[in-house]
């Protein structure tokens, strides 16, 4: 299975506690103020509409409570409501032990990132745009006046929905005690409903695999901010001995894999906005079995010599569809690009074939996702769906999705 790209995970998923019922109503206390961390963020449901039932999955936001009281604070427990013309649809509950190991498990991983441009890149790979200050970050609990705490919510709890209709917005609760008061800080969560403007197609031929989809919630696809509907391709061949197999048996070499080279296309209309084939197919000597420590060495050769994104991505190409539709393309075979910056391309039109480049990369395949910006760290991942695979190809009795999303990893699509 393939890494994710640029991702640098941050803390094991913990269990959380998901209960239902009604709580106490909240209000904001003086001077604790509860924040996105990330900026600009949209938080875009998953929706799958069967008849009778949608289930909708959200992707809740990771957090920053900042204590502007002057006493110190010690966070209690978490409540997300969803709500559909103000009626509650469902609770979720995370126990207050569990968001207590968030901000003591995460604040000296996130300390450790040091200062300067590194610590600048290494945040916005993990989180996208944001204004966090490591300097200001608690030492652990309680929280002390000026002082910050980061809780990762979406390390620990999905907003995972069943019922007759969806929601139209979300509130998260948090609840913390102070030196006599135990008090709450509120957070309404925009929903952002994306409707695409452009009809897309699925940008390989043949019979692919689709894997790390968005309802998979052990890849880094969904944990990662730019990621989060983003998924990967492999092409997969039935072996004598029954099994499924990515490449010829004994492979030792690219060249082994079923995927590579295969064309890519254009998913629709579009200008190139950017390029990157500066790294070299000669750093990957053993795809499928990369090691931590063979990554390092690869980032230590080509720092300085091509740029990090490069390293991390591999070669790339971004496409722009709209004013706030963009599609990537990662993994890409060096000097295979057809198309350069400023070229206009059609749907199905070759634009660069597939390889496995880029430090995240383990083994042939082409990772794609749509964004509402070029920059790929920081741009809001957008769910898509594509004219030649219809919702009820994906699942039976599947009306309607925004995304693909109904297997982990086993989806199988052959599109001529």
């Amino acid at each position: 299975m393939r890494k994710t790209l640029g991702q640098t995970a941050l803390l094991p998923t913990l269990a959380a506690m998901v209960m239902a019922g009604a709580g106490a109503p909240a209000y904001a206390a003086p001077g604790v103020e509860l924040s996105m961390l990330t900026q600009g963020k949209k938080v875009i449901p998953i929706v799958l509409e069967y008849p009778g039932l949608t289930v909708t999955d959200i992707r809740l936001p990771d957090l920053i409570v900042t204590n502007g009281s002057s006493e110190p604070i010690s966070p209690l427990g978490i409540e997300v409501i969803g709500t559909l013309k103000g009626e509650e649809i469902a609770r979720f509950r995370v126990r207050p032990d569990t968001v207590k190991a968030l901000i003591k498990g995460v604040h000296p991983q996130l300390k450790g990132f040091g200062a300067g441009e590194e610590a600048r890149y290494l945040l916005t790979a993990n989180f996208g745009r944001t204004d966090l200050d490591t300097g200001k970050l608690s030492d652990g609990l309680p929280i002390r006046p000026g002082e910050q705490g980061v809780i990762l919510l979406s390390k620990v709890l999905y907003f995972h929905c069943v019922s007759p209709t969806t929601v139209d917005a979300l509130k998260v609760v948090l609840g913390f005690e102070s030196t006599a008061n135990r008090e709450s800080a509120e957070l309404p969560i925009p929903l952002t409903e994306w409707k695409s403007q452009v009809k897309y197609r699925f940008p390989l031929k043949g019979s692919i695999v689709v894997l790390n989809m968005p309802l998979d919630y052990l890849s880094y696809h969904r944990q990662s901010h730019s990621q989060e509907f983003g998924f990967d391709m492999m092409e997969i061949h039935p072996e004598k001995s029954g099994l499924d197999s990515a490449s010829k048996p004994g492979s030792s070499k690219l060249t082994d894999y079923y995927i590579y080279g295969r064309d890519v296309l254009a998913a629709a209309d579009g200008t190139v906005v950017e390029v990157a084939d500066a790294f070299p197919e000669s750093e990957i000597v053993s795809p499928g079995t990369w090691t931590l420590e063979a990554q390092e060495e690869v980032i230590k050769r080509l720092s300085g010599k091509i740029p990090h994104s490069n390293i991390l991505l591999g070669n790339y190409v971004v496409i722009q569809h709209g004013p706030e539709e963009f599609s990537f393309f990662a993994h890409l075979k060096q000097h295979s690009f057809k198309a350069k910056v400023g070229q206009k391309v059609k749907a199905g039109q070759p634009i660069a074939q597939v390889s496995c480049t880029g430090v995240h990369c383990t083994e042939p395949g082409l990772h794609f996702q749509l964004m509402d910006s070029r920059d790929f760290f920081t741009a809001n991942s957008l769910p898509i769906m594509f004219e030649d695979i219809p919702a009820s190809r994906m699942v039976q009795h599947l009306t309607k999705a925004n995304t693909l999303a109904c297997s982990d990893s086993l989806l199988v699509v052959g599109v001529e």
